[in-house]
Parts: C-alpha cells; sequence; structure tokens
C-alpha cells in the first residue's frame, strides 16, 4: 500500500512539474504615461489630464506568432467641463490583441461623459493614439507614450446629413 502511495504522490509531483514547460510562455509589463487635451464637443468643450495605464501581456505560443495582449486603464484620468467645470467620467479601459512587433501603433476609444444621472446621453468619443515600443526577445514593454483627441468624424456613403 505505501509503495502504491509513493508512486501515485511521484506521479502527481511529476505531473506539476512537467505542466509549466507544456504551457505557452507570457511576459507581463506595465508603464503609466500622463495625457492631456481639451475634447471639443457638445454639451461643451471638456478638459482631461491624468495618467494612462497601459499593461501588456506577452503570449508566445510555439508554432504560432507572438500576441502581445494591451490592457489601456483610463480610470484615473480626470476631465471636467471648461464652461461649467462639471466633472466628467469616461468609460474606463479598453483590452486589445496584437501581433508582437519593435514597435506598434495603434488607436482606441472612450467615451467621456458628465458625471450626472443623465450623463451618458451627453457623451463625448474620445480617441486614445498608442505608440509601443518592445524588447522582442523577452517581451517586455521598453517605450509607450499615448496621446487624447477628439474621434475623427466617420460618414458613411450612404447617409446623409
Amino acid at each position: 500500500m505505501n509503495a502504491d502511495m509513493f508512486r501515485l504522490f511521484g506521479l502527481a509531483v511529476a505531473l506539476l512539474l512537467v505542466a509549466p514547460s507544456a504551457r505557452a510562455q507570457e511576459a507581463d509589463s506595465t508603464f503609466t504615461t500622463h495625457v492631456s487635451a481639451t475634447l471639443a464637443g457638445a454639451p461643451e468643450n471638456v478638459k482631461c489630464s491624468g495618467p494612462v495605464k497601459l499593461s501588456v501581456m506577452v503570449q508566445t505560443d510555439p508554432g504560432r506568432e507572438t500576441n502581445a495582449i494591451v490592457t489601456v486603464d483610463t480610470q484615473d484620468l480626470k476631465c471636467r467641463g471648461v464652461r461649467t467645470r462639471t466633472p466628467y467620467v469616461n468609460s474606463g479601459h479598453s483590452i486589445l490583441t496584437r501581433l508582437l512587433s519593435p514597435t506598434d501603433v495603434t488607436e482606441t476609444s472612450i467615451a467621456v461623459y458628465p458625471d450626472t444621472e443623465d450623463g451618458h446621453v451627453h457623451a463625448l468619443s474620445a480617441l486614445l493614439s498608442l505608440k509601443l515600443s518592445y524588447n522582442v526577445a523577452n517581451g517586455a514593454l521598453r517605450h509607450a507614450s499615448v496621446s487624447l483627441s477628439n474621434t475623427r468624424r466617420t460618414r458613411s456613403p450612404d447617409h446623409k446629413l
């Protein structure tokens, strides 16, 4: 009975030791950058300033391209109406999946709206433009810059304004 227990214990330990090496390799990095911008729009222009936190998890799967999963956190970004001084909040964060390369440029959007009961009805769309650079050998984020601006107007060819 004791021999069987030792064999089962040995098998369990061996499986636990082998499992991490069979799993995809991952690397994590974080970066915080400061943004400041005035967003033009109705009902008023909105001035935003504060940190944007970037978290990157790089996943390497044998036989596949390496991915960088980028989390953009804007929860600490402070915004205020220029005319009324009304505080504004934003939608919080975005998650982007990108192919890992030495440099990457991408965009994501957030909603910025008055911190009132019906604020979401008066939301402005804002664009976060990200420029990222990586150490491809270990997947670490080396540098990041983020800018905040109004989203560009687009018009559907079949839509008449």
